[in-house]
């Protein structure tokens, strides 16, 4: 545990110092955060639950002619990465290097098309780190696929809070070649001139959470499963644990809602110049969508269900798109916050709450994601050691 918690540390304390201290190098510091993580993703070793489903597929997928990732069972993004790989003879671990370096440079990319401030830069990104929800960086080692998806919507959802309609489009087709579910991004499209205040944020999370209470939501997510398959490999499992969905919020539920108002509070009264950000209210009518969306996925399982934390999480990858938008109209809040010496005393416990989640989510979601009876049998590590060290094997 200590091997990853001194370069998760590491993170930690590059974050704190270029958000409380105004250094002139704060932009390398934000770097330096980049390359930690894209370090510590690309070159894990048994790190995840899908890693050796990942490692399996780039291993066995066959393919006689380059014609052929049309016909695998995949997007054709990692169908053309896994040709390539086995092309030029490289090892498994290029597929996670590549796409990695695919979410980073996306992400990257997408938050300087909406802000110059390396304050908010590092802000979002320690929060990309330390939160658990899907879509986060331990989300990442599991769900390669749709993590870099969900990075290069980001930036076709920037492109359109520019009005560059254009290449929205073009990204949000790019991102369903890496994986399909992409297309729910869509949904923006039609609301991105809608103009927000405080009262229509208050009414629609209100609405939400009485759809979620009330038990619609299950009838909605039916709906969902039944008729779209984006989640196909998923829609069994589904079908079989449906039938024990009850409705009700948890306790995260109710701290991401309340952090949500709190922001919406706090900035209500700003201009996107104020806090240094293009389209604020573009940025909060995505981060509203994603709060929404997350109550109404909030199912429960009864404890007696066995298996029904893994599906649960299924529910979580509809509003995952809109993450990192939630992560920024935080941050920028709080940015502006520190910057106008107002509120200080939220903005710390508001950073403090994303910390103590984050290292919630460290204990419990990434090194205990990994379990000893997963081990592949034809390796000869045991489970006591198998996490600490990077495979740096890019040969085969």
């Amino acid at each position: 545990m200590g091997f990853w918690l001194f370069f998760y540390s590491m993170i930690a304390l590059l974050g704190l110092y270029g958000v409380f201290f105004n250094t002139k190098y704060q932009k390398q510091l934000y770097w330096t955060m980049l390359f930690l993580v894209w370090f510590i993703v690309s070159f894990r070793y048994m790190i995840g639950t899908d890693y050796l489903a990942y490692a399996e597929d780039v291993r066995t997928m066959y393919f006689s002619h380059f014609s052929d990732i049309l016909d695998v069972n995949t997007e054709l993004i990692p169908a053309l990465v896994i040709y390539l790989i086995q092309s030029f003879g490289l090892g498994f671990q290029v597929y996670f290097i590549v796409f990695e370096t695919l979410l980073i440079f996306f992400m990257y990319y997408g938050l300087k098309q909406l802000t110059q401030d390396n304050r908010i830069h590092i802000l979002f990104f320690m929060f990309y780190c330390f939160t658990s929800n899907t879509g986060g960086m331990f989300f990442s080692t599991n769900g390669v696929r749709q993590s870099c998806a969900v990075s290069i919507v980001f930036l076709a959802i920037c492109y359109l809070l520019k009005q560059e309609r254009g290449k929205f489009l073009l990204f949000v087709a790019l991102a369903s070649l890496v994986h399909m579910s992409a297309w729910l991004a869509l949904i923006i499209y039609p609301l991105r001139n809608c103009k927000l205040t405080a009262k229509k944020c208050y009414a629609a999370a209100l609405v939400s959470l009485l759809i979620s209470v009330s038990g619609l939501n299950i009838y909605a997510l039916n709906y969902f499963f039944s008729h779209f398959d984006f989640y196909k490999n998923y829609s069994e499992a589904f079908l079989y644990f449906s039938q024990h969905l009850e409705s009700g919020v948890g306790i995260s539920t109710i701290l991401y809602l309340i952090c949500f108002l709190l922001v919406v509070y706090i900035t209500k009264n700003y201009e996107s110049d104020q806090i240094g950000i293009l389209n604020f209210n573009g940025l909060k009518l995505c981060a509203m969508l994603y709060t929404c969306i997350f109550i109404i996925c909030s199912v429960r399982f009864p404890e007696s269900v066995a298996g029904s934390q893994g599906v649960g999480s299924i529910f979580h990858r509809l509003e995952v798109y809109f993450l990192y938008f939630y992560l920024l109209f935080v941050a920028c809040a709080i940015s502006s916050a520190l910057k106008f010496k107002v509120l200080s005393l939220i903005s710390t416990f508001m950073v403090a709450m994303v910390f103590y989640g984050g290292l919630i989510s460290y204990n419990l979601k990434w090194l205990n994601d990994y379990r000893g009876d997963q081990i592949s049998t034809n390796t000869n590590e045991s489970a006591h050691n198998i996490n600490y060290r990077f495979n740096f094997d890019i040969l085969e």
